[in-house]
C-alpha cells in the first residue's frame, strides 16, 4: 500500500526529497512529523506516516534513488545480500539481530525499551517481544552480555573499528550535521563522512570523536572514581601557557581543600590518570596501535577507520607510554 497522505501536496517527490533531506541531517521521525504537518493532525498521528515512510524507504537512498521508490508504486533497486555487507570481523546474524546489534553499537549500553525507541526514531518498528529474543539469541552466542539489570551490551572485540562521531559542524551549514542534543546518541564516523560527502562539504568547523570502552572492569574503576566526584579529564594543548596539559575536572569531590588531605588528593589525581592511561590502551589495543610508532612511519591500521595516513590520524609515539 502505497502512502496516500502524499498525494494531498502538490509536488509528492519535494516531500520525499524534504523528508530525506531532514533525515540525512539527523532528525528524528517526530521532528520531521513536526515539521511537514505542523498542526494539521495529532502529532503522534503524524510521526506514525513518517516512520511508515521511513521504514517503506529505509531511509538510506539518495535524493537521486529517492523518485524509484516503491511508495509511488514502483520498486527500489535490491540491495545486496546481507552476506556481502557482514565483513570477516563481524558475526553473521539475522535481520533482527543485525538491527540490536547495530543499535547496541551505537547506543553502548540498553534496555530493550530503549532499543525500541532508538529503532522507532529510525522509522523501524520492532516489537519488544522480538528484541528480548534477538537479544537472548544474541546473549547464547557470546555476542551480547547482560551488563546489569535489565541492561545489555556488545561482547570486548565486537564492536565496528570505526570511529563515534557527534557534535559536528561543517561550513556549508547553519545547523549541526549531527548534533547528539537533538538526535540523543553519537553516529558512526563513516555515516558522516557519507552524509558531508552528500552535502559536498569542504570545511569541518568542529567535530568530536570518540571510541567506547566496553571492559566492565575499566567501567566499574570509572564508577568508583565518579562516586568520589570525577567526572572529566582532558588533555590538551595551552597556547597561553605554551603547554601541554592533563586536567582532570572533579565535582562535588569526597575531599576537603586542606593540607591534611594532600595525599589523598594526589593519589586520586594519579588513579584518574591510570584507569585513562587504561582505557586508552584498550581503544589503541582494538585498533592494533599498541606499541606501534604512528609518526614518520605510518600507521596502517589506521585504513580501518577509512582515513589517510597514520600520522595524519595520531602523532608521536603511543608505545610504552603511560601506566601498565
Amino acid at each position: 500500500m502505497h502512502s496516500r497522505w502524499l498525494l494531498e501536496y502538490d509536488d509528492p517527490h519535494a516531500i520525499v526529497e524534504e523528508i530525506l533531506r531532514l533525515r540525512r541531517r539527523g532528525l528524528g521521525a517526530r521532528r520531521i512529523a513536526k515539521l511537514v504537518f505542523g498542526n494539521r493532525i495529532s502529532l503522534d498521528a503524524a510521526t506514525k506516516r513518517i516512520q511508515r515512510l521511513l521504514s517503506r524507504i529505509g531511509a538510506k537512498f539518495s535524493p537521486r534513488q529517492s523518485a524509484d521508490l516503491d511508495i509511488f508504486g514502483q520498486k527500489p533497486e535490491k540491495s545486496a545480500p546481507l552476506s556481502e555487507k557482514v565483513t570477516s570481523s563481524e558475526p553473521r546474524l539475522g535481520p533482527t539481530e543485525r538491527l540490536i546489534y547495530d543499535a547496541l553499537n551505537i547506543l553502548e549500553e540498553a534496555t530493550p525499551s530503549m532499543i525500541k525507541a532508538y529503532l522507532e526514531e529510525q522509522g523501524l518498528t520492532k516489537s519488544l517481544r522480538s528484541i528480548y529474543s534477538a537479544l537472548w539469541r544474541l546473549e547464547r552466542r557470546g555476542i551480547a552480555w547482560r551488563t546489569r539489570r535489565g541492561f545489555y551490551a556488545l561482547a570486548t572485540g565486537l564492536y565496528y573499528h570505526d570511529l563515534l562521531a557527534e557534535n559536528v559542524h561543517v561550513s556549508e551549514l547553519p545547523v549541526p550535521l549531527h548534533s547528539k542534543k537533538e538526535r540523543g546518541h553519537a553516529a558512526m564516523f563513516s555515516s558522516v563522512v557519507a552524509m558531508a560527502e552528500q552535502l559536498n562539504a569542504t570545511s569541518t568547523e568542529r567535530i568530536e570523536l570518540w571510541m567506547p570502552v566496553p571492559d566492565k572492569r575499566l567501567r566499574e574503576w570509572a564508577l568508583r572514581l565518579r562516586r568520589l566526584g570525577w567526572r572529566l579529564v582532558k588533555i590538551y594543548y595551552n597556547t597561553y601557557e605554551n603547554a601541554l596539559k592533563v586536567e582532570a575536572a572533579y565535582y562535588n569531590p569526597a575531599y576537603p581543600l586542606r593540607t591534611a588531605y594532600r595525599s589523598e588528593w594526589l593519589k586520586l589525581y594519579v588513579e584518574t590518570l591510570m584507569m585513562g592511561s587504561q582505557a586508552i590502551t584498550s581503544i589503541l589495543r582494538r585498533l592494533g596501535a599498541v606499541g606501534q610508532s604512528v609518526q614518520g612511519t605510518g600507521w596502517r591500521g589506521v585504513s580501518k577507520l577509512g582515513s589517510g595516513s597514520g600520522s595524519s590520524a595520531v602523532g608521536g609515539c603511543v608505545g610504552g607510554v603511560g601506566f601498565a
